[in-house]
Order: structure tokens, then sequence, then C-alpha cells
């Protein structure tokens, strides 16, 4: 996950949150803000994305919410990214 922004869905199913990032995130960078996903395995949401041209990455968030592991690991991976800014 490389970008000036970074979104984050837990869940990967469609409708809700996922629908929504569908729209903002590809309009973003037509704008030329560079942008990533870190996105759940579970539904289309990912593969929509880099459809459209935005990198997006799988994040096992659902498996372990409460694991500290898990949150350890999601902060390595945005502090890796360069991000100025993240959308949970």
């Amino acid at each position: 996950m490389e970008g000036e922004g970074v979104h984050v869905m837990a869940s990967g199913a469609a409708g809700g949150g996922a629908d929504h990032l569908v729209g903002p995130v590809p309009a973003l960078q037509a704008g030329g803000r560079q942008g990533a996903a870190g996105v759940g395995a579970a539904g289309p949401l990912q593969a929509r994305l880099q459809a459209r041209g935005v990198p997006a990455a799988h994040l096992d968030l659902l498996q372990g919410r409460l694991r500290l592991h898990t949150a350890r690991q999601l902060r390595r991976r945005i502090a890796a990214s360069g991000a100025r800014l993240l959308h949970l």
C-alpha cells in the first residue's frame, strides 16, 4: 500500500462502505491524488478498486480485530506507505 492517502476497509463485501470507496477513491486519483486501499478478502471490493486503477492489497482484519498482532501489522503497513491521510 503506497500513496498520499490510504483507505482501509475491514470487509470487501459488496454494499455500504465498500460501495462508497469505489466512487471517491478513483475520483481522487483522477484529480491527481494518489491513493491505495487495504481491504478484507470477503467480497469483490479489492478487484473492483483494482479495475479502476486503484492499488488494493488484502488485509486480514476480520479474522483478528481484537488481536494486538493484527493492529501492529496494520500500523506497520500504513507507516511504510508514506500516507499523509488515513481513511478508516
